[in-house]
């Protein structure tokens, strides 16, 4: 299903924006991240590789979301589809001797969070993949504080939205904790917001200006 709905994103998109040679390059590449490999079709990557691999991935995630607004359920699928991917390639590397793995070093290396969070808040879309994500955020930090009191309580299963999936790979690449993480992601939604009014509201006085 989550395939499906990748493939008709890109095709809608394609349909409405008028590419040049880097986002039809965006689209190839992003396409090739979706397609499925099995396991003995991925050679090792090197770090260098790997932190392309990641940075490639980000930039061409933002390109097409950039490149037009599509409707929550097709936006929050190509998210999860890069998301899911990220978090399963960082889970699924063995760790070294110091307990990091090659493939997290390099999703920290090539900052593809950073690279996707600066397409996502300036998107209604993306402000509310950011949103899921900050009240993931505090559902971890509320899970945290019930496990210290309830050691031997049934741990939740996770979420699978894009905001949730984004959440889980925010706290492993920060030292902040959770709560903290979520009111940091509440109030970048709001300041873009803000800005954005604050952006209509001088653009209307200026055509009120105008007119008279």
């Amino acid at each position: 299903l989550l395939a499906q709905r990748m493939d008709s994103f890109i095709k809608k998109v394609g349909r409405v924006a008028s590419f040049g040679e880097e986002g039809e390059e965006a689209f190839r590449e992003l396409v090739g991240a979706a397609a499925p490999r099995l396991p003995h079709q991925q050679p090792a990557l090197s770090l260098d590789e790997a932190t392309r691999r990641f940075k490639s991935e980000a930039r061409s995630l933002s390109a097409v979301m950039s490149a037009g607004e599509a409707d929550a359920a097709t936006f929050g699928a190509a998210l999860l589809e890069t998301l899911g991917s990220w978090e399963q390639r960082i889970s699924t590397d063995p760790e070294d001797e110091c307990g990091c793995s090659r493939a997290f070093r390099a999703f920290l290396q090539s900052q593809a969070l950073n690279i996707l969070l600066e397409s996502l808040v300036p998107l209604t879309n993306g402000r509310a993949a950011c949103l899921d994500a900050s009240v993931a955020l505090a559902a971890m930090a509320d899970q945290s504080d019930k496990n210290k009191h309830d050691e031997g309580e049934e741990q939740q299963e996770p979420q699978s939205s894009g905001g949730a999936v984004m959440a889980r790979l925010l706290v492993q690449a920060s030292t902040v904790s959770p709560a903290l993480l979520g009111e940091l992601f509440g109030l970048l939604v709001s300041a873009a917001e803000a800005a954005d009014k604050c952006h209509s509201g001088n653009l209307a006085a200026h055509g009120v200006a105008a007119d008279e």
